[in-house]
């Protein structure tokens, strides 16, 4: 099960929409003869989209071993260069590591992520992460 929960057309190029929202329980996504992989539980997904033809661009599904949610407002957008701004929260190890504290209760972090344009890429590990900056982690504990 999928649920979309924002979508996005670039002001300055309205022929590029982003769409995101969360893929439940541990499923994946599957387009055009391929598919998104699941991190596990509840991941977010975003794909860009053709405005005038319908036709998709790419697809990532991006997750933890823990929970991820979309911000319900304006959660997807695009920056001045039109790379995709995906935001929200996560109770897993989405930009840094947990400690065994901090699974019970499980605590959310809010984090930001920015996603290329052209292809959708974006830094997967945690030390590219702290490295690049396209992942963005507030931790409340």
């Amino acid at each position: 099960k999928a649920e979309a929960f924002g979508c996005h057309v670039i002001p300055h190029e309205p022929s590029v929409m982003y769409v995101g929202g969360v893929v439940y329980d541990g499923a994946y996504m599957e387009y055009n003869g391929g598919s998104t992989k699941s991190a596990g539980s509840d991941d977010l997904f975003v794909a860009n989209i053709g405005t005038e033809d319908g036709s998709l661009e790419w697809m990532q599904q991006i997750g933890s071993s823990g929970k991820e949610n979309m911000a319900r407002n304006n959660g997807v957008f695009a920056d001045m260069e039109g790379d995709c701004i995906l935001y929200g929260d996560t109770t897993g190890e989405l930009y840094r590591s947990r400690s065994s504290s901090e699974a019970t209760p499980p605590t959310s972090d809010i984090f930001v992520v920015k996603l290329a344009r052209d292809d959708g890429s974006f830094s997967d590990t945690l030390e590219s992460k702290r490295q690049t900056g396209h992942f963005i982690g507030i931790g409340f504990g």
